[in-house]
């Protein structure tokens, strides 16, 4: 398997799994190493570069607001804009011990806005205030209906 290789002055957000690589510089800069010596590529803040499977690589940039988006969880918060309420669940869930579960009916629903990640709770009552769901509760879940 292919992988990059990065000299970073600043923040890079790196996903990964067995099939797939991508990574996008938050701040600073990041040098992409090449696989031939010497081969070298400067990305700046906003790049984002995805390595394929066989070793290709592809390079686009985000918007500033997509930028801030996609790192707003490393200032506690989550900004919510093109994602359904069950892909919203998942995001709150991963940093949550409280795990929220949408019902069929409201799970392709989007809501949009800015959320406190660590306050699953608000984000329901939002949901509860804007989509009209009803909010019930149990000690580890909340379940919007």
């Amino acid at each position: 398997m292919h992988s990059m290789r990065f000299l970073l002055d600043g923040s890079l957000l790196v996903t990964k799994n067995p099939s797939y690589q991508s990574a996008v510089v938050v701040t600073g800069t990041a040098v992409l190493h090449g696989q031939k010596l010497g081969e070298r590529k400067r990305l700046t803040p906003g790049t984002q570069v995805s390595l394929t499977p066989k070793g290709r690589l592809h390079f686009s940039t985000l918007d500033q607001e997509t930028l801030e988006r996609w790192t707003a969880w490393t200032q506690g918060q989550v900004s919510l804009a093109t994602e359904t309420l069950s892909e919203a669940a998942d995001i709150f869930n991963r940093y949550n011990q409280k795990q929220i579960v949408p019902s069929f009916r409201l799970a392709d629903m989007r809501l949009s806005g800015l959320f406190d990640l660590n306050m699953p709770d608000i984000f329901a009552s939002a949901v509860k205030a804007i989509l009209g769901g009803h909010v019930r509760e149990d000690a580890h879940h909340i379940f919007l209906e």
